[in-house]
C-alpha cells in the first residue's frame, strides 16, 4: 500500500460509484462502500452514479446540434428505484455515516432535458457535471479513442474548450469532475502529460466555473494534480474544492486522500469552518493565504514528507520540483472538503419518498 501523509480528519468522498453505475463490475457494492467509509473514518459519502444518454430527445442540445449516436454506446440507464431503496438501506444501516445520493450528469450541456426529467422523477443530493466524450461527425466519440499521439494536444485543448462551454451553458450540476480527464488514457503514458501547454485553457476553464461559485473536484484516481494547477483555480476566483475518489470498488473509497489533501492547501486553500449547514453538507475548502505549520504531533514529519514525496515522483509523475512546492511548509491535519449543495433536495428520514434517494438523514 502507499504511504500517504495521514490527515487527522479526512473529508467526505463526494464521488463514489457503486453496482447502479453502468461501468462497475461485480466486486461494486454501495453497501461495501459504506462499510469501508466508516472504517477508514469518513464523515459522508455520496454515490454518483453514472447518469449517460444514448438516446435523446429534441430539446437537447444534441439533438439541434445533429448528434444522431454515440460510440461505444454501451451506457445503461440508472435502475432509480432499486438505487433508492439501497440509499436508504445504507443509511439505516450506517447511521454514523451520511449517506448522499447523486448523478454524474455526463455532457449536461447537451442533454438538459433528459436530465431535467430524470431529476424530476428521481431528485438527488449531489449532481456532478463531467465530460468523457466529443462530438465528430455526427457522433459523440468517447475522448480517450481521439487521442493520438500527433493530434493529443490539439484535442486536449478542444476538449478543455469544450468543457468551457459546458460549464457556461449548464447550471445543473454543483462540481465539476475530473477535468483533465483525458490525462489518464495520454499516448506514451500519464507520466508525459504536458499539463503546463495548456495553462491558459484551464484559467478559462476555472474563471466559468468560478463565476457563480461552484466547486471544482480533485479527483484521485486521475493522476494527482500539482500545486500549479490547484493554484490556477483559485487566482481565477475558484473559491471551494471537493474530494473524490471516483472509486468503483470498495477499498478504493478516499484512495489517496492524504496526499490530496496537502497539494489542495499548499495551493492556498484551507479547510472551512467546522460543523455542518443546516442542510447537513460538510463545509467547503475555501481559498486563503497557506497556514502555517501546526504543532500537532499528527502531521507530517520529514520522513513522512520525504516518502510522500516519492510516491508523487513516481507514482504520478510530476517533476520533482513541483513535489518539493508540494511538501514544503503543509500541514495534513485537514479537514478540507467541499460544499457542493446549491440546489440539493432535502428530506427528512420520516417524510421518505417513494421514489427518490434525496435527503440527507
Amino acid at each position: 500500500m502507499s504511504p500517504e501523509v495521514p490527515p487527522r480528519r479526512l473529508p467526505p468522498d463526494n464521488h463514489v460509484h457503486s453496482e447502479f453505475s453502468w461501468d462497475t463490475g461485480p466486486r461494486a457494492s454501495m453497501l461495501g462502500a459504506c462499510a469501508e467509509a466508516v472504517r477508514i473514518g469518513l464523515p459522508a459519502i455520496a454515490f454518483t452514479e453514472h447518469l449517460d444518454f444514448t438516446v435523446w430527445g429534441a430539446d437537447d442540445r444534441a439533438s439541434t446540434d445533429g448528434v444522431t449516436d454515440r460510440h461505444p454506446a454501451n451506457q445503461r440507464p440508472i435502475d432509480s428505484d432499486v438505487y433508492a431503496e439501497t440509499i436508504w438501506e445504507c443509511r439505516d444501516r450506517f447511521p454514523q455515516l451520511r449517506v448522499w445520493s447523486g448523478v454524474e450528469a455526463g455532457e449536461p450541456h447537451l442533454f438538459a432535458g433528459s436530465i431535467a426529467a430524470h431529476l424530476k422523477a428521481s431528485p438527488v443530493d449531489r449532481v456532478l457535471g463531467s465530460l468523457h466524450s466529443l462530438t465528430l461527425d455526427g457522433q459523440l466519440i468517447g475522448v480517450s479513442r481521439l487521442l493520438t499521439a500527433g493530434t493529443a494536444e490539439q484535442t486536449m485543448r478542444r476538449y478543455l474548450g469544450e468543457m468551457v462551454t459546458m460549464v457556461e451553458t449548464s447550471d445543473v450540476f454543483h462540481v465539476l469532475a475530473h477535468c483533465d480527464f483525458p490525462r489518464r488514457t495520454w499516448p506514451g503514458g500519464r507520466d508525459r502529460y504536458p499539463e503546463q501547454h495548456f495553462e491558459e485553457e484551464y484559467r478559462a476553464v476555472f474563471r466559468a466555473l468560478a463565476a457563480d461559485g461552484r466547486a471544482l473536484e480533485v479527483n484521485t484516481t486521475s493522476p494527482l494534480w500539482s500545486v500549479d494547477l490547484v493554484r490556477w483555480f483559485r487566482e481565477e476566483g475558484g473559491t471551494a474544492v471537493s474530494f473524490g475518489s471516483d472509486a468503483h470498488v470498495p477499498h478504493s473509497v478516499a484512495q489517496r486522500f492524504g496526499l490530496a489533501i496537502a497539494i489542495v492547501e499548499a495551493a492556498g486553500f484551507r479547510p472551512g469552518a467546522t460543523g455542518t449547514t443546516s442542510g447537513g453538507a460538510e463545509p467547503a475548502a475555501t481559498a486563503g493565504q497557506p497556514r502555517a505549520r501546526s504543532s500537532n504531533p499528527r502531521c507530517c514529519t520529514i520522513q513522512a514528507a520525504l516518502r510522500a514525496r516519492q510516491v508523487i515522483a513516481h507514482s504520478t509523475g510530476y517533476p520533482v520540483a513541483v513535489t518539493a512546492v508540494v511538501l514544503s511548509g503543509v500541514t495534513a491535519c485537514s479537514t478540507a472538503s467541499a460544499r457542493a449543495d446549491r440546489t440539493a433536495t432535502s428530506s427528512s428520514r420520516s417524510t421518505k419518498p417513494a421514489r427518490s434517494a434525496a435527503g440527507v438523514p
